[in-house]
């Protein structure tokens, strides 16, 4: 823009004209208002939204911080409860200034319910939690096998993993399907012991007797592969670490555990029993020098604890039992038991190498081989030795220094021993419980019986398309057998999602096409117990021609699988698969949950956000 500006100078009677000028900076002025004003306007546009946002990502930091707390004071109540802990049904966990209320009920006899609140800053986020009775037992290999092994003969399979504490040998294609894994060798009888059991020592129940420790002096040189404890509990107590440690001038040395393992509560019940341990060992403990075994427990509670058994301070000699408040303290006290004495124990130790002998480990690139030594082999994924011959491996080879630990029986002899109570609870078959006058149970021509739970003091028959249907558990004192066609089934409403169990003191014999059905539930199983320590011939369980359906279970002696069998799970000391046989393993048998028996702890069945 152009702007007139006369300039009038006086030079004597004449008046002198400069002639029109520009006023650039007033124009520069204008425009820069123009785009301030502009710019302005468009901040004050774009400031909305971007405070909008600033906002929404505050309260989305304040509700995450809401959640997460919500999260840890649900993760502390269950914790609490599943490791059996003391707990109130309301309880509070603070951080940061802000606090979550968690409120513990229950929601029926098996299960229940955590809801925990948490408010920051008017931002509430709930969570539940609903925990159910745990399993009771975790059936987690299609085979798992004792300290004598696994024998696999032509054509024989495992249709799952399988984890034995003594060797696996195969023949012409005897395949696993699945993992296989062969623990260290482990001696079968205890190189120290006390066996004896006239008192009982509280662990557990008061803050000086939270730990305990029981002396030992090996009589040789090895690995210890596992403890045994007779042992009962009282309440619902968590689950202790069983260790071996050094001795410190007549205590146990405050670190450097040689060995661990962890007690399974639900191996103990309220009536003593044997309970075994096995140790993931280290190092071998020394012939002559005293050792330590530890019960180590995470908290104390005068309603929930243990009871070891034991007897006085000359039962055993090379030991005795302390107490003490916590064994990893350097200033730990440690102080005898009232009266002294002994618990009653025993320690086993490695003796031998394990092998996998001429298998077929896994299929399609998938399944790996643990052993100590492996030779004349296939491996379809990775192995992992000390010794290695004559074996092909799909995978990676793997040279390591020690071995897989031994695995403990997924029953203890306390979970035996109550099923057989449990049995006896229903009183012995007469006459009109359907039991002959010397207490035999016969049914051979497509008769039908319903029983339990119920005593047989002499032998169980079920032959020729007879069926059994089972209200509770059945305990037999002679020989069971199960032979051409017959059916053993639970009934739904005495069992519903539970499974039942006939325990047998004799050997069982199955044969020719026998089925063996839950209660409809697809969670429910039937488990065909003996307690028979035969080996060799006859096994304590033989299991032939098509039998189909269970969980067959030596506690104390040996199976043999025959002719086209195929079985759900297997359990044995020694397992022996001759040619054809199939063992099919079902994902559900490692939730197994037993009408009684086992107790169970408390694992977790829905986890979700309700606000």
């Amino acid at each position: 823009m152009k702007v007139a500006s006369y300039k009038f100078t006086p030079s004597g009677n004449e008046v002198s004209f400069s002639g029109l000028q520009t006023n650039k900076g007033q124009a520069v002025m204008t425009v820069v208002i123009f785009f301030l004003f502009i710019s302005i306007a468009i901040v004050f546009g774009l400031a909305g939204p971007v405070i909008g946002e600033v906002k929404n990502a505050k309260d989305l930091i304040i509700s995450k911080k809401s959640y997460f707390l919500a999260e840890a004071g649900e993760e502390d109540a269950a914790y609490r409860v599943i490791r059996g802990m003391n707990y109130s049904s309301t309880e509070e966990i603070i951080l940061d200034g802000f606090s979550a209320t968690t409120v513990i009920s229950s929601i029926g006899g098996d299960e229940k319910e955590i809801i925990s609140n948490a408010n920051v800053s008017d931002s509430i986020r709930k969570i539940n939690i609903v925990l159910k009775t745990g399993v009771g037992v975790g059936f987690n290999y299609g085979a798992q096998i004792g300290y004598l092994g696994l024998e696999m003969e032509n054509n024989s399979r495992v249709n799952g993993s399988i984890y034995s504490n003594g060797s696996v040998e195969g023949s012409s294609n005897s395949v696993v399907a699945g993992d296989v894994w062969v623990a260290g060798g482990t001696a079968s009888t205890s190189d120290q012991q006390q066996i004896d059991q006239t008192l009982g020592f509280n662990v557990r129940d008061i803050d000086n007797r939270k730990d305990a420790a029981q002396s030992f002096i090996p009589s040789i040189t090895a690995e210890p592969r596992k403890a045994s404890l007779y042992i009962k509990k009282v309440g619902n107590p968590g689950n202790p670490v069983i260790r071996v440690l050094p001795d410190d001038n007549g205590v146990p040395k405050s670190s450097g555990a040689i060995a661990s393992g962890q007690l399974d509560k639900d191996d103990v019940t309220s009536a003593f029993g044997w309970v075994d341990i096995s140790f993931n060992s280290t190092d071998p403990i020394t012939q002559g020098l005293a050792y330590w075994l530890i019960i180590d427990n995470d908290s104390s509670d005068s309603s929930k604890y243990y009871i070891l058994g034991g007897d006085g301070d000359s039962s055993y000699l090379n030991g005795n039992l302390l107490y003490t408040r916590s064994w990893q303290s350097d200033s730990a006290v440690w102080a005898s038991s009232s009266p002294p004495g002994d618990i009653t124990f025993k320690i086993f130790l490695g003796d031998h190498n394990t092998v996998i002998d001429s298998m077929n480990v896994g299929e399609s690139g998938v399944g790996n081989a643990h052993a100590n030594t492996i030779i004349d082999s296939v491996i379809a994924g990775n192995a992992y030795y000390q010794n290695i011959s004559n074996t092909t491996i799909g995978g990676t080879a793997n040279q390591v220094d020690t071995d897989p630990p031994p695995l403990n029986p997924p029953l203890s002899q306390a979970n035996l021993d109550q099923f057989k109570a449990d049995g006896d609870s229903g009183g012995t078959c007469g006459i009109f419980d359907g039991c002959d006058t010397d207490g035999n149970f016969i049914l051979i021509n497509q008769e039908i019986a319903t029983s339990g739970p119920k005593q047989i003091t002499g032998l169980f028959r079920l032959e020729n398309q007879s069926k059994f249907i089972m209200t509770g558990n059945i305990h037999i004192n002679g020989d069971a057998h199960f032979k051409n066609n017959c059916v053993v089934r639970l009934n739904p409403s005495s069992y519903g999602e539970k499974s039942g169990v006939i325990i047998v003191d004799g050997n069982i014999d199955i044969d020719n096409r026998c089925q063996f059905l839950g209660s409809g539930d697809p969670n429910s199983y039937i488990a065909i117990i003996s307690t028979s320590p035969n080996i060799t011939s006859p096994p304590a369980i033989r299991v032939n021609n098509s039998t189909m359906g269970a969980i067959f279970y030596a506690a104390e002696g040996s199976i043999t699988v025959e002719n086209n069998a195929e079985v759900k799970e297997i359990f044995g000391h020694k397992v022996k698969m001759e040619n054809n046989s199939v063992i099919n393993y079902e994902s559900g048998l490692a939730n197994v949950n037993f009408s009684v028996g086992p107790e169970g702890g408390w694992s977790i069945e829905s986890w979700r956000e309700i606000e």
